[in-house]
């Protein structure tokens, strides 16, 4: 089963890059990603960047606060991503969920699963072997939290809302928070296991959600618990971890970097982002267009 899998990576990833997987290359070769974010002209940059020579496109948020959460938004963004020739990730954010009218979608949550991460592979045209949290039986609705890996880095998202992590002031209303907590602390320590064990160059999160920066104006910080336990684990992997969260607004154009721990915040638009384990920085943000 694993050398099967093994072989259908190698497959997909000459298709999609041109690679010679006749042998191992001497040296690490330079991965080139974009992230689109909280845009309305998804459809019309996603054609733009259908030339580009990019390991795949992060896309965060389906749709942006103004947009319904019609089961029609929905299937439009999974047929612009099926148009891609690019390799899509979705990343989930709390305008494409949180808020809803359930008079137009009975559970937007769960139909946006069952619609966008359905399968082990990625979107788009050129497909990515994608392993998900949803694998453990146990935790088989969270199929949102996806992992890949292209050469020496493990990149993966997870589910934190921007809005505080979901967290509810009221009692009694937190039971989603406390089930994702405890599917995402599991996720948290199966990724920084696999980058100890591969020891890859860096591990790379993607949230919709700045856990990095505490939350001051709530009764309680949602992301606490979650930028403990990722501190905990960063101080034990051998390589760097870049944690990318997004925003209603531009907050950061430069990767900051707490010892082994790089953290940026996107506000809306694309970027592309350069990591080159040849070189120092193993990260930088190449180009940037509003």
């Amino acid at each position: 089963m694993k050398l099967n899998l093994i072989k259908r990576l190698m497959v997909v990833l000459a298709a999609c890059f041109g690679w010679n997987i006749g042998f191992a290359p001497a040296h690490a070769e330079p991965i080139h990603f974009g992230i689109f974010n909280h845009e309305t002209n998804l459809q019309t940059e996603l054609a733009r960047r259908d030339e580009d020579n990019l390991a795949f496109i992060l896309i965060n948020g389906l749709k942006n606060k103004k947009d319904p959460c019609d089961e029609a938004v929905y299937q439009q963004r999974k047929a612009w991503f099926d148009a891609s020739e690019q390799s899509i990730i979705v990343s989930l954010a709390a305008s494409d969920w949180q808020n809803c009218d359930t008079n137009n979608t009975s559970n937007p949550i769960a139909y946006i699963r069952e619609l966008m991460f359905n399968g082990d592979f990625s979107l788009g045209a050129c497909k990515l072997p994608v392993t998900r949290l949803a694998a453990n039986h146990k935790f088989d609705q969270y199929v949102e939290n996806t992992r890949w890996e292209i050469g020496n880095i493990l990149f993966a998202t997870v589910n934190l809302p921007a809005n505080n992590n979901h967290y509810l002031a009221e009692a009694g209303r937190n039971g989603e928070f406390e089930d994702r907590q405890v599917a995402n602390r599991l996720w948290l320590q199966r990724l920084f296991a696999l980058a100890r064990q591969k020891r890859t160059h860096a591990l790379v999160l993607f949230s919709d959600g700045n856990l990095w920066r505490p939350q001051t104006k709530v009764r309680r910080d949602g992301f606490s618990e979650v930028r403990a336990q990722i501190i905990q684990l960063a101080s034990k992997m051998p390589g760097k971890l870049l944690l990318i969260d997004h925003q209603s607004e531009r907050r950061d154009n430069t990767i900051q970097w707490t010892g082994n721990i790089g953290h940026i915040s996107m506000g809306p638009g694309w970027y592309e982002i350069h990591a080159n384990p040849n070189r120092s920085p193993l990260f930088s943000i190449q180009t940037e267009r509003p």
